[in-house]
């Protein structure tokens, strides 16, 4: 997800993280819109994610995990996104509610984990 970082799995949240992308899923019946934007380092497809819901309502994957606190906005890899104010955006929001990842002072930010587990 461009301009997105989510909690690792043996990070805490990091289950929290995942099973609320799964349920935002299978909100569109399980198929994501993928719009393509580059190739990160380890040539994995860095995109703009979307569902249709069956109201035919859209939700962008990207900012809504970063909305209900459950991924960070990654600062120093959204300068590619199409429209990285909506992640700064979402972070505010999920700031101010204190949810998921916000409702725990200090939590360890997923960038911060991975260099203590690979210094």
């Amino acid at each position: 997800m461009c301009g997105v970082d989510a909690p690792e799995l043996k990070q805490a949240g990091g289950i929290e993280s995942r099973d609320h992308l799964r349920s935002l899923v299978a909100q569109g019946g399980g198929a994501i819109g993928v719009v393509a934007i580059e190739k990160d380092q380890y040539k994995r497809t860095v995109a703009d994610l979307f569902i249709m819901k069956s109201d035919g309502s859209e939700i962008h994957l990207n900012s809504q995990m970063v909305i209900d606190g459950h991924a960070y906005h990654y600062e120093k890899y959204s300068g590619s996104c199409p429209q990285p104010d909506v992640l700064v955006r979402a972070e505010e929001i999920a700031k101010s509610n204190g949810v998921g990842l916000w409702s725990t002072p200090k939590a360890e930010k997923p960038w911060e984990f991975r260099e203590k587990a690979n210094p």
